[in-house]
This record gives structure tokens, sequence and C-alpha cells, in this order.
């Protein structure tokens, strides 16, 4: 058993599940993936952690953005034997669920930051290295069409968006082989809970990401959410 699961044991009382163990034991994490404005947990840090008074210490955090969120194992919301990986955010008293596993948060994850990164013409290499990068990372233990989604969102033309109050025009800059183009949606009626990243980047009411925001809902309805993700859970103590 590798330092970095024994410390969660330790310090938590929590086994990390299989997908992260098996990362873990591979060597791959917590090196990667790496992710614009998260930290993933050393060893030495999860052996360290220590909760503020305010926040409740039934989680265990695997990863801090650099704002100083938390990103959390969830076991008082196991669900058919999986644990959901919640996102607390520092400045609110009440958490989010991201996804409804590790797997699942981790395959989220790293299209989220993708999207981050390709919101600006600077960071789009690097945004579909990344993704070109998770569809063959074989320790991830992801099903092929997971796979096979993420090789061709590397290789997606870019999408860009207006947002004009409640509506969002959403115009391909060049629509791929099968399209994921979607000329209008409501806003507001959008699927997707709301997380950090899933948006790309808005400049001047525009918004720029590899994988278009129609796009993006369809893959949280069908492979991310459970029913439960978007819910939210109290994770400070109430003042």
């Amino acid at each position: 058993m590798s330092a970095l699961i024994q410390a969660f044991e330790s310090r938590f009382s929590f086994l990390p599940p299989e997908a992260y163990t098996r990362l873990a034991g591979g060597g791959v994490v917590p090196g990667w993936p790496v992710l614009p404005e998260i930290d993933w947990l050393k060893a030495e840090d999860v052996a360290g952690f220590e909760f503020k008074e305010h926040q409740w210490d039934d989680f265990a955090p695997f990863a801090r953005s650099a704002c100083g969120d938390l990103w959390c194992w969830c076991p008082l919301l196991e669900k058919g034997g999986r644990v959901p990986v919640g996102h607390c955010a520092i400045d609110c008293e009440q958490g989010v669920v991201y996804a409804p596993d590790f797997s699942t948060a981790l395959f989220r994850l790293v299209i989220d930051a993708a999207q981050l990164m390709s919101g600006i013409p600077a960071g789009e290499a690097e945004a579909r290295q990344l993704l070109a990068a998770a569809a063959v990372q074989p320790l991830t233990g992801w099903p092929a069409p997971w796979r096979d989604w993420l090789a061709e969102a590397s290789r997606a033309a870019v999408s860009v968006w207006r947002q004009r109050g409640g509506v969002v025009e959403e115009a391909a800059a060049q629509s791929r082989k099968g399209g994921w183009f979607a000329p209008w949606r409501d806003w507001l009626g959008a699927a997707a809970a709301p997380v950090p990243f899933s948006m790309g980047r808005q400049q001047d009411g525009v918004v720029r990401a590899l994988v278009s925001r129609a796009e993006y809902d369809r893959v949280v309805s069908e492979w991310i959410d459970d029913g439960e993700v978007g819910s939210t859970f109290r994770w400070m103590v109430a003042p």
C-alpha cells in the first residue's frame, strides 16, 4: 500500500476508492492530471490536514483549489457503494455534489479543465493535449465510449457562444463532423449543474471553449449525473 493511501486511512479513517488507489499505486496521482487552479494533496498534505474549527470533519479532501476550495470524498453520502465527490467552496456553507464517484469526477475534472484552458487561444493546444492524454491513460479504467469521446473532443473545433440576457447564442468556429452545434439555447434551462470550469472563459459576454454547452450538458446528463449531481450538503458548522 502506498504512503498516500496509508495517509488517508490514518488521517480520515477512510480507504480511497479503487479508482484512486489504482492511480496511486501506478504512481499517477498526485502528479496527474495537471489541472489549472487545482493542487492534488500529497501524502504529507493528507497526513497533516486540519479542518478549520467551523468546518465539519466528515469529509476526506484529496485536492485543493488555488483559492482554498476543497475537493472531497463525502462518505456519509455513499450510495450503492459509490462515494460521491463534493466541491466545497471556502466561502460557502454548502458544498455541491460534483460527481457520484471518483472515476466520474476525474473524467469531469479533465473536461472542465480543458474548457477553462481553451477559453483563450494561448491555452487551446494545452487543452487538446490534456484531453488526448486522458483518452489513452490506461489506469483510469474509464469505459471505451468515454475514451473515444475525449479523443474526439481533443480534435474538435472551438465553440464560441454569446450570452444575451437569458439566452445563449452558440456558434462553432467550424463544426466538426457530426456537429456539436446548437444555435440557440435557453441558458436557464441548461441541464448541467453549476461547476467551476464547465463554461470556459467569458470575455465581453463571449464564451469560448472546446466543447459546446449543448454537448457538455449531454455528457453530464448521460454519463455523469446519477440524480444527485448538483445537490448540496452542509460542510460548515452553522453560525
